[in-house]
């Protein structure tokens, strides 16, 4: 039994990586699991590191950098445990790449230069030009071009002998990059066309994507913006054809700072939607096809239902005919009988189509449940009703940013998992927050958190709450630094920002959604948020004056309020600013 469940374990393993290679990541996720179930069912323990590394890279591919180090880490601990020095050379690469991924790139040279020497011991020679390559690359992101330069160098020659095609990418990719960083763009160009070649001829569509971003990030930090927008373009048109989120988000992001670099502020807002839109668009693709599938298993229960009250009538009055047309005694019992028999089976398939009622019900509610994370409840049941959600205008609405200081610093002293963790805690206390006010959640975009007062429903206390919010979000914030300070952990700092106006708000996207805003409120907020201090709620003059109106209106003394002055502000000139407190 066990060789035979091993055998499917197999199957769905290969299958695994067969949607890996079309690029069908979350099927791929699906059977790597499904095969990793089964060898922990049955104690084999001979593939789990290979499945968990599988996993580890298929949510890289989709940008999931939490659950992906947390695959490899287990990867790395059965490695560990198995003294299997390879394999934990492997997944140590790994961890390192991810957190390189994350910005973490000090962290992610200490987990590489430990590969590196593991590779070296046991004479894995691909090992040790990865571990090279990634090494370089982490370099070349810390702006130290030229170490990059001599790793990457150093893979070429040790890659000759091995004779690798994607090796060769790879490596041309990184000597192209190396040298444009150098600003030796001839080389550069030379390089980077060679990396090009040999991706087409390998038929990665991703890998060719990624190759083309890289080389437009790097125009883009050189302030050429029109060769940033040439590259990243051509990326993105490939990352959508083959529906990659994760390129997708890297692509728009550079098209839309690069714009922005051009002051074409059309076309940078453009790419800034779609960025967002690929950034959340995992959760709400899967909650619309669940209440799908609900929907339609409740109309067909419903059907079911209808048929076996029919049959059930149907059967009953057949015997109740027979039973008038029988004088005998006998024959009208077992007519009794017959009837009995027929109502205990009917009641059986009721009993087990109630039962599976009240599975789906529980499903959809889960299902709604999570709509509501994504969207508000109104645009939700909008959205079930019309298959779609109308954009709307709102005339006054409170912008609130949040963004936490020295996050690079902070996190520098976190791993990954602690990185993640930390503001996981501090977004779900900022969710906690807008409910309690009755503001509403937007997005979040990395460290930053953005909410909005007065929608989807416009209430006249909405400027007050906003403002609120903000305070004991600085509070919470305040408190936690405190705590993690005696602990001798590092912990954020934050701004706060809040500005007041016009905004068009509406779901972004037709197969992935979110509900987004526009608007030069948006971006007046953030500019609030920017220009404030830490530990402090920065406000607009426009905020100011609403917020003092709502509170004469009610004779509440909730606030004090500190004039900043005009402050200039780029793109918007002098602005009056005030730090609002609590009384």
């Amino acid at each position: 039994a066990n060789q035979s469940q091993k055998h499917i374990g197999m199957s769905l393993y290969y299958m695994g990586s067969g949607f890996m290679k079309k690029e069908a990541y979350k099927k791929a996720i699906t059977s790597f699991n499904k095969s990793l179930n089964i060898f922990i069912e049955i104690g084999d323990k001979s593939r789990l590191s290979s499945i968990f590394a599988s996993i580890g890279i298929t949510y890289r591919r989709l940008g999931d950098s939490y659950n992906s180090i947390k695959n490899f880490e287990k990867d790395l601990a059965i490695a560990q445990e198995t003294g299997d020095e390879n394999g934990e050379a492997d997944a140590l690469l790994n961890i390192g790449v991810v957190l390189a991924d994350i910005g973490e790139y000090k962290k992610s040279i200490e987990y590489q230069t430990e590969a590196l020497e593991l590779f070296k011991k046991v004479g894995d020679d691909i090992g040790v030009v990865y571990a090279l390559m990634n090494l370089g690359q982490s370099y070349n992101d810390l702006d130290s071009a030229t170490i990059g330069l001599d790793l990457f160098q150093k893979a070429y020659e040790h890659n000759k002998t091995l004779n690798n095609e994607l090796l060769d990418a790879q490596i041309l990719e990184g000597l192209g990059a190396s040298h444009l960083l150098l600003n030796h763009q001839k080389k550069g160009l030379e390089y980077a066309n060679r990396s090009i070649a040999v991706v087409r001829k390998l038929n990665s569509k991703f890998f060719e994507s990624s190759l083309h971003a890289t080389y437009g990030m790097i125009y883009l930090n050189q302030k050429d913006y029109t060769s940033a927008i040439n590259w990243c373009k051509k990326g993105y048109d490939i990352a959508k054809k083959i529906n990659s989120q994760v390129q997708i988000s890297v692509t728009c992001n550079c098209l839309y700072k690069s714009f922005r670099g051009l002051n074409n502020g059309l076309k940078a807002l453009e790419y800034h939607d779609l960025y967002n839109i690929a950034q959340d668009s995992i959760n709400a693709d899967d909650v619309k096809n669940r209440l799908t599938q609900f929907e339609l298993e409740k109309e067909l229960l419903q059907d079911s239902l209808n048929y076996e009250g029919k049959l059930f009538d149907i059967k009953l009055s057949h015997a109740e005919t027979t039973a008038n047309a029988t004088q005998q005694r006998n024959l009208i019992i077992y007519s009794g009988i017959g009837i009995l028999l027929i109502a205990g089976g009917l009641f059986g398939r009721l009993r087990h189509i109630k039962k599976t009622k009240n599975i789906i019900e529980k499903e959809k509610q889960r299902s709604d449940e999570l709509l509501l994370n994504i969207l508000p409840a109104e645009i939700a049941q909008e959205l079930k009703d019309k298959g779609k959600a109308d954009a709307r205008n709102f005339d006054m609405a409170s912008i609130l940013f949040t963004d936490f200081k020295g996050f690079t610093a902070a996190s520098s002293n976190l791993s990954a998992q602690d990185l993640v963790a930390e503001i996981n805690t501090c977004f779900e206390a900022f969710d906690g927050i807008t409910v309690k006010y009755g503001i509403e959640k937007i997005k979040t975009i990395g460290d930053a958190y953005m909410a909005a007062g007065s929608l989807p429903i416009p209430t006249d206390d909405s400027v007050k709450n906003t403002v609120l919010a903000a305070l004991e979000m600085q509070s919470f914030i305040s408190a936690r630094k405190e705590q993690m300070d005696k602990e001798g952990k590092p912990a954020f700092e934050m701004r706060v920002g809040i500005h007041t106006g016009p905004v068009v708000a509406g779901i972004v996207g037709v197969k992935k959604f979110q509900y987004d805003i526009w608007g030069d409120t948006v971006n007046t907020a953030a500019r609030m948020e920017s220009n404030g201090k830490a530990r402090k709620v920065n406000i607009s003059q426009i905020t100011y004056d609403l917020v003092k109106k709502t509170l004469s209106q009610s004779g509440e003394p909730l606030f004090n309020f500190e004039s900043r002055g005009k402050i200039e502000v780029k793109g918007k000139g002098e602005m009056e600013m005030w730090f609002v407190t609590t009384k």
